[in-house]
């Protein structure tokens, strides 16, 4: 059963986190009455090929939080090695990730990945921390942007084998659907 005095505290804890960053915007989902189904917008950084883009990303808790990572779907289009291009968007009875990295990795829940060293997720974890990672996957600093671990395969080779053709694709598409 979800922890919902949880659920809340950790929804008003990223609202204050986040209330003065330019570069995130937190809403409930549209049509939800439930602080853990959220809106989160990411503005991308300058000097990155995400700059002037902005991402909608739905966040939603589930019946296990927060044992369990909440579920992360990117809505905007975008040339990322971690985020899934072609994964239908969530429903109300079925839900499945396009984002891929350590902290909502089902299978590292309470691991620390041998090769970045970084854990996944565990009850310890936020919602405010989860948004910082993603805020830091789309301002591409690594580990959270890893092409290493591409869940878009081409994006992810695109990046290792010619960085200039990566940049200038995830910028017209930036451009073109953020």
């Amino acid at each position: 059963m979800a922890d919902f005095e949880r659920i809340e505290r950790d929804y008003f804890e990223a609202l204050q986190r986040f209330q003065n960053d330019r570069y995130v915007i937190i809403e409930l989902w549209p049509g939800a009455s439930f602080v853990g189904h959220l809106k989160v917008t990411i503005y991308g950084a300058e000097e990155t090929p995400y700059e002037d883009g902005r991402f909608v990303f739905e966040i939603k808790t589930f019946n296990n939080y927060p044992f369990y990572p909440p579920g992360v779907f990117c809505h905007t289009r975008i040339w990322h090695p971690n985020i899934d291009i072609n994964r239908a968007p969530p429903t109300q009875s079925f839900w499945k990730d396009n984002v891929c990295f350590d902290i909502i990795n089902p299978d590292r829940i309470g691991k620390v990945d041998p090769e970045s060293k970084t854990m996944g997720w565990t009850p310890t974890k936020d919602l405010s921390m989860l948004i910082e990672c993603l805020k830091l996957m789309i301002h591409c600093y690594p580990p959270f942007f890893n092409p290493d671990d591409p869940l878009n395969r081409e994006a992810g080779a695109q990046y290792k084998y010619n960085k200039d053709e990566f940049d200038n694709k995830a910028k017209e598409w930036t451009q073109n659907y953020a």
